[in-house]
């Protein structure tokens, strides 16, 4: 991989860090206080709770310092973006899962009453959409 698209590569991973990581505490806490609530159990609403926690490590494990990405032959430029455009998916993909059931979430929890909760998962939600644009954002092939 050329030097370019590694520091690219290495500052995203940087920048996604830290949003990552307390994403992660915050939907560990959440599904503890839902638990509490007896929402957790709850069917539906366990399997989508459990589902964003499984998105939220698979991104972590994406963006986390030290996180081992494929190399590449320097000056491969077709190899690069076919490369970079499956890191942008692979980046995507946990962050979507977390915007799509959580907002199926925040909905039935806004049905039920629930504010409380659906309040702490729109700010993970909103932690999700953010880091999706700093994605959208970055030069990583389409």
């Amino acid at each position: 991989m050329s030097d370019s698209l590694a520091s690219l590569t290495a500052a995203l991973c940087r920048a996604l860090d830290a949003p990552a990581a307390a994403m992660g505490e915050l939907v560990d806490a959440l599904v503890a206080r839902a638990a509490a609530a007896g929402l957790a159990d709850a069917g539906a609403a366990g399997a989508d709770l459990e589902r964003i926690r499984t998105a939220c490590l698979r991104l972590r494990r994406l963006v986390e310092p030290g996180a081992d990405a494929p190399q590449l032959a320097s000056g491969a430029s077709e190899l690069e973006r076919d490369f970079l455009a499956h890191w942008r998916h692979e980046l995507r993909t946990p962050l979507n899962a977390v915007m799509g059931y959580g907002d199926m979430l925040v909905d039935d929890w806004r049905e039920e009453a629930q504010d409380a909760l659906a309040n702490e998962l729109q700010c993970v939600l909103d932690t999700a959409g953010a880091m999706l644009a700093l994605i959208d954002a970055a030069p990583l092939g389409a």
